[in-house]
């Protein structure tokens, strides 16, 4: 009878009203953490459990072995879980960029935890949850059809779902998740157990009315609803019986104390929501000042040289409007912009270097930074801008419709301002009306000894970039650079009191300063923040992405690429002129920063940027904002999507896929070979054995002599296993520079082995003993006990041997 097949083994329990409870009660476990309201996009959970549930139920009813089922259920969410978190990044983002950003973020999230850093990516927990119910969800459906245990199945959810409720235990009315989850699962208990009932009262024949299903459910019902009326009562009858009390504070105190360890985790995950570092907001202020830090805002990816001696800046947003020491922006209207939307046509992009950046922020950050002027981004955005009858954009500021989290990463390219002062000088002062319109404007405030100043400054010079040029010197020269400041008197206009009284603070004044003293003489000018170019680091420490997607040829194609590391003590302000044909003009007149570097002549150290080589389409394929679709994708040039794909099959991303391939086909292999059988030590011996043999053969083959060590190898492996442990004795010996004799018997081996590492006492003496038994008497020797002892005597040899070493280099007396 043992022989016979087990029936039950082959048995599936449940009909279609339990895997329905089934479904319930995971959605339910679920649905409390959906509930919570801890991070967004909580709800991809629900979709993998109940992803989970249904492949589990599949699994059940298959005629897979548990080990192919493990193995199944890994593949599956190695695909799933990823695939659903990747839904929620922006939907216009090719999928491997996806995957690269997730990836990054991941190692961010890794990182962080290892350095015990507060988690501000909600990445970790979505994937955890994920991960967590994917793995009930599957368990449970496995376990109800192959082994009908309703404990099995509702314990774990149940486990959860508390766990969840007593991190968000304020809302009485989210409680009701674990009533329900309770009675659905009590529901399901009575149905297994009728279930079960049902196939022993088959079995043995004994007759049931036909409505005993209907019966039993029924009184089911009743009693866990009766159940669940006094479970939900326990405390409240606890608090009112203070013996019950005492019994329910020492069996929740255990739980309590774990839940205060393990706090941390979700206290991280709360500061994540919101937790968006955008420094600059839709008003600047001027303030006081304030000390800044050294943390890493971002890492930047761009040209080592770009052309003309054309420093970076990172820019945030640009402010027209000055008043009441406020500068605000009127730019409050926003375009949608895709990877696949055209070029943005900022003004005197024909005459500007384009450039390739990539950006890796260290913080979270919707208000994206950039190389001004923005042409191109591959994230799906929300531009401020508005439209010029000249066809031309007034840019303000780019937002990313999703935060950019710490690990991931955003290219765009720009068209930089690196151009000589001879093509400044001859911009002349054609200015659009927009331009004269908007970068006009002026404090009702101002001061007459202010626009005064601005007058002895532009004296004798006659063109805008001379006159702007002299404001930036005069500002240099004659303001002390501070970062705070003592609060300037209430009823004195504050551009004054920098100019004439206090003669010194930060970026802020300096900008303002410029701005307001070119403007009172006529000369468009605006005020821009961000970051100043930070410390370049070549090489660059982080691995650039394809570039060269998009209309324009972008000059890193030429040029060598670093990485530029932004603190938060580089957050800059700077004033930005406008030039006919040109566009806006960074200057500096901040003297803690570096002054600006401009070629004087048409012929600078790079090409003149308007003979630079550039793709199709380059000055007219630019964005027609007019145009209420703005998501045109690129007739004549390629789009993001195909540059990175193109990018991709290259040699390196091949080699790397074949490689992939090889090793997953390896890993099928070995797992089929080790389902039939296969014991990984006799195959290690044989293949031992079967190289160096195959490799002498084929070298006498060839007439070349094979290496004596070569030799020695195949003789050492063609000994019996037992003799090959005992080598590790002659072996031990030389390796401490005590070789023995050829003469020297077995016992006297040992006896040199042991004065030497007395350590080895114990496995030499049984290696000894076993080897005598084999060669001395017709019993064979324990092979097993011999290897261990050889492999003990190995170590410790080589321990010694080291201990040998370092002695040799230590003080002597010491």
């Amino acid at each position: 009878m043992s022989n016979l097949p087990d029936k039950k083994a082959n048995y599936r329990w449940g009909d279609w009203l339990s895997a329905v409870l089934l479904v319930l009660i995971i959605q339910i476990a679920v649905g409390r953490l959906v509930a919570t309201l801890w991070t967004k996009d909580l709800r991809l959970v629900q979709v993998v459990a109940l992803l989970g549930t249904i492949l589990g139920l599949s699994l059940g009813i298959s005629i897979f072995k548990r080990f192919w089922v493990v193995v199944l259920a890994v593949m599956y969410g190695l695909v799933l879980i990823p695939w659903q978190i990747g839904l929620t990044l922006d939907p216009e983002i090719a999928w491997r960029d996806r995957l690269v950003n997730l990836w990054g973020r991941l190692g961010v999230v890794i990182q962080e935890l290892f350095t015990r850093k507060p988690v501000t990516d909600n990445l970790l927990f979505l994937s955890l949850m994920a991960l967590l119910f994917w793995s009930l969800a599957i368990y449970a459906g496995y376990i109800l059809l192959r082994e009908g245990n309703p404990w099995k199945v509702i314990i774990p959810g149940g486990i959860a779902a508390f766990v969840i409720h007593s991190f968000d235990p304020l809302l009485v009315s989210r409680s009701w998740y674990l009533a329900f989850y309770l009675f659905f699962a009590l529901l399901f208990v009575a149905r297994m157990v009728y279930l079960k009932n049902k196939s022993t009262w088959k079995e043995s024949h004994t007759h049931t009315p036909p409505d005993m299903g209907f019966d039993f459910s029924r009184v089911a019902l009743v009693l866990s609803m009766v159940l669940v009326f006094f479970a939900w009562n326990v405390p409240v009858l606890a608090e009112s019986f203070r013996p019950a009390a005492e019994i329910w504070q020492t069996a929740s105190k255990p739980w309590l104390t774990t839940k205060d360890r393990l706090g941390f985790m979700f206290a991280s995950l709360r500061a994540s929501v919101g937790l968006v570092q955008n420094f600059y907001g839709n008003t600047l202020p001027l303030g006081l000042g304030s000390p800044l830090s050294d943390q890493v805002i971002m890492e930047v990816e761009a040209p080592t040289d770009p052309p003309n001696g054309f420093r970076f800046y990172w820019e945030a947003r640009t402010y027209d409007t000055y008043e009441n020491n406020l500068w605000t922006t009127d730019l409050k209207v926003f375009h949608e912009l895709t990877p696949d939307s055209v070029d943005i046509n900022q003004p005197g992009v024909a005459v500007r270097p384009i450039v390739t950046a990539t950006f890796f922020p260290h913080v979270p950050i919707s208000n994206l930074y950039t190389v001004p002027a923005p042409l191109w981004v591959n994230l799906s955005t929300q531009a401020y801008m508005n439209v010029n009858p000249d066809g031309t954009v007034d840019f303000g500021s780019l937002m990313s419709k999703g935060f950019v989290h710490p690990g991931e990463q955003y290219t765009m390219r720009s068209a930089i301002d690196a151009l000589t002062i001879t093509q400044l000088k001859n911009a002349g002062t054609s200015y659009p009306q927009w331009v004269l319109d908007g970068y006009l404007q002026l404090p009702r405030n101002i001061t007459p000894r202010t626009r005064e100043l601005a007058d002895d400054i532009a004296t004798g010079l006659s063109n805008p970039y001379d006159i702007a040029n002299a404001v930036t010197e005069y500002l240099r020269n004659n303001i002390v650079y501070n970062l705070s400041i003592d609060p300037p008197p209430p009823n004195q206009e504050r551009i004054d009191w920098f100019l004439f009284d206090y003669q010194s603070g930060f970026c802020n004044y300096y900008a303002s300063a410029e701005v307001i003293l070119l403007r009172s003489l006529g000369i468009p000018t605006r005020m821009a923040v961000g970051f100043a170019q930070g410390i370049r680091e070549v090489p660059p420490i982080q691995e650039l992405p394809p570039v060269g997607t998009g209309p324009n040829i972008p000059y890193e194609q030429i040029s060598e690429t670093s990485t530029y590391v932004v603190r938060q003590k580089d957050a800059h302000a700077w004033p930005e002129v406008y030039f006919p044909e040109i566009g806006w003009v960074i200057f500096e007149p901040t003297v803690a920063q570096p002054e600006l570097f401009r070629p004087t002549g048409d012929t600078a150290s790079n090409a003149d940027p308007s003979q630079q080589e550039r793709g199709p389409d380059t000055t007219d394929n630019q964005l027609d904002l007019n145009n209420p679709d703005l998501q045109r994708p690129l007739d004549n040039a390629t789009s993001s999507n195909s540059g990175t794909t193109a990018n991709f099959w290259n040699i390196g991303n091949i080699i790397k896929l074949i490689a992939l391939l090889f090793a997953v086909a390896l890993l099928g292999i070995v797992i089929w070979q080790i389902q039939r059988g296969f014991r990984v030590r006799p195959f290690l011996e044989r293949i031992s054995i079967e190289l160096p043999e195959g490799l002498e053969k084929g070298l006498r083959s060839i007439g070349i002599r094979p290496p004596d060590f070569l030799v020695n190898w195949i003789y050492s492996m063609r000994l019996p296993a037992l003799s090959r442990s005992y080598l590790e004795i002659n072996h031990a010996l030389t390796r401490i520079g005590k070789k023995p004799a050829i003469y020297d018997t077995p016992s006297e081996r040992t006896t040199s082995l042991v004065s030497a590492i007395p350590s080895t006492s114990l496995p030499a003496e049984k290696l000894l003993t076993e080897y005598q038994t084999s060669v001395y008497s017709p019993n064979e020797g324990n092979q097993e006990i011999a290897r261990t002892a050889g492999a003990d005597i190995r170590k410790l040899s080589w321990l010694a041997w080291l201990g040998r070493l370092l002695a040799r280099f230590q003080e002597p007396g010491r």
